[in-house]
């Protein structure tokens, strides 16, 4: 699988004036609740990228349904244009995701994602989750309520393991100027916020004390 980072400047159109935070990570990893706390760090309410997200067609061929994506994505510009904003999975998490499910061509869906870079919202730093599929499974397992998509991927034959590893290669391929990485395994989710507020900092997006 080879996911795709949507880098490179921001073509004419974009609400590129405020803050956009992408946080990505596989099922388990902590991306909601880190959202919402960096939500009110930043004072704005998170977006949920994996519940608007791209639909994968399961067919020969593997079609995008991208109307999802865009949704996101309209959320996300109408969002920037007053304030910041942090959505929780974004276009390459969404497409490794979507590789993992189906068993599609992850090249061959990073691809199809990336050529709408020319309209998609490009993140100001994206935060990469990343944990041993033993550590999704303990945390998804100790859930007291787990939804359908958490259920799946407990159950789905190797698909922690498989999603895990995709997410490795996405913050192993990013743009470090870009993107705070953090691996997750052994931490308490205080410590993981720590590490990002403290990356946030270094790169001047101001947030306020999120304890």
């Amino acid at each position: 699988m080879t996911p795709t980072t949507l880098a490179g400047p921001a073509p004419a159109g974009r609400t590129d004036h405020h803050t956009f935070i992408a946080i990505e990570g596989p099922p388990g990893a902590g991306g909601a609740a880190l959202a919402d706390t960096l939500g009110t760090a930043l004072g704005c309410t998170p977006i949920a990228g994996r519940a608007e997200s791209i639909r994968l067609d399961a067919r020969a061929g593997y079609g995008l349904g991208l109307a999802g994506l865009l949704r996101a994505d309209a959320l996300v510009k109408r969002q920037r244009s007053a304030g910041p904003v942090i959505v929780h999975t974004w276009a390459a998490g969404v497409a490794a995701d979507g590789a993992v499910i189906y068993r599609a061509d992850g090249s061959r869906l990073s691809a199809q994602v990336a050529e709408y870079r020319a309209v998609l919202e490009e993140p100001t730093v994206t935060v990469h989750l990343t944990a041993s599929a033993r550590t999704l499974r303990d945390r998804l397992s100790a859930q007291q309520v787990l939804s359908a998509d958490d259920r799946g991927w407990l159950t789905r034959r190797a698909a922690l393991e498989r999603i895990a590893e995709a997410h490795v290669a996405l913050a192993l391929e990013a743009d470090p100027r870009r993107a705070i990485v953090v691996d997750i395994d052994g931490c308490g989710s205080r410590s993981v916020v720590d590490v990002v507020l403290a990356g946030l900092q270094a790169r001047e997006i101001g947030v306020v004390d999120a304890a």
